[in-house]
Order: C-alpha cells, then sequence, then structure tokens
C-alpha cells in the first residue's frame, strides 16, 4: 500500500483506502457550551453542523461525510488540504461558517465534476446529495485517461 496522503492510502491496483477514524462524532447533537473548544481532529474536512449545534440535524448524520467527500476530492485534485492558504486549523471554523466561504474550485476540475462537488458543500445538509447519488452521478461523468 502506498500512502500519497495521511489519510488515503492507494493499493498497487490503485484502489483508495480512507484510513485515521480518529475523530469520532457524536451522534447527539452538540450542548451551546461545546463549541470550537471541545472540537478537535481534522477540522478542514468538517461540515458546518460539527461547528454550530444549530445546523445539527441527527437525520443527516451521512451528510457530514458527503460533505467530507466533497474535500477529498477537491484535495485530490489539488494534493493540497482543504483551505491551505490557511495556517493554523481554529481559523476553520471562522472561515467556514462567519465567513460562508468553501474550498475553492480546483483549476483543471470539469464543470460537470465542480457542480457535484460543489453540492456537497452546501451549509443545509439536507440538501446535500446522497452517497448513492453521488455514486451515480460520478458513474455518468466522462472519463479521460491519465498520462
Amino acid at each position: 500500500i502506498l500512502s500519497i496522503q495521511a489519510n488515503i492510502l492507494i493499493t498497487s491496483d490503485l484502489r483508495c483506502c480512507l484510513a485515521d477514524f480518529g475523530l469520532a462524532l457524536a451522534v447527539e447533537p452538540p450542548s451551546s457550551s461545546c463549541c470550537s473548544n471541545s472540537i478537535s481532529g481534522s477540522l478542514r474536512w468538517l461540515a458546518p453542523e460539527i461547528f454550530d449545534f444549530h445546523l445539527f440535524d441527527p437525520r443527516y448524520l451521512a451528510a457530514r461525510d458527503v460533505y467530507a467527500f466533497g474535500c477529498t476530492i477537491v484535495e485530490i485534485f489539488t494534493g493540497k488540504p482543504p483551505y491551505p492558504h490557511i495556517h493554523h486549523d481554529s481559523a476553520i471554523i471562522h472561515e467556514v461558517l462567519t465567513k460562508g466561504n468553501r474550498p475553492e474550485r480546483p483549476l483543471l476540475m470539469l464543470d460537470e465534476l465542480w457542480k457535484l462537488v460543489s453540492q456537497c458543500f452546501l451549509t443545509s445538509a439536507d440538501r446535500r446529495p446522497l452517497s448513492s447519488d453521488l455514486l451515480y452521478n460520478l458513474e455518468e461523468l466522462p472519463s479521460f485517461p491519465l498520462g
């Protein structure tokens, strides 16, 4: 297994495997007193509802993974983590919640793929695509040979 990035491992047959599930998040909504002081881990890939308990809805837990998936796609295209211009993880919460910013579109990303990825970044978890819809739409995208 080759390790391209710290949390994405690539096998010899070019399959990606996710690693580092060190950030376990509770299913219960966070309390208003816990916010940023108790959140730790890979903040750059966390959905807005993890930072703001007002946005949390237990019916849409899988939507957190959809948001992180969008961040991972951007990272694959850029070779950099989301928000590479921000040097302190604590500033990510301000970037996402206060400014409402999301990862930028990579230069070489096709319009069709960016449309799909940008839906992963919607603030309302209930508006993000389901993983099954993501899979279907990704399979429908044109493929291009690498190299």
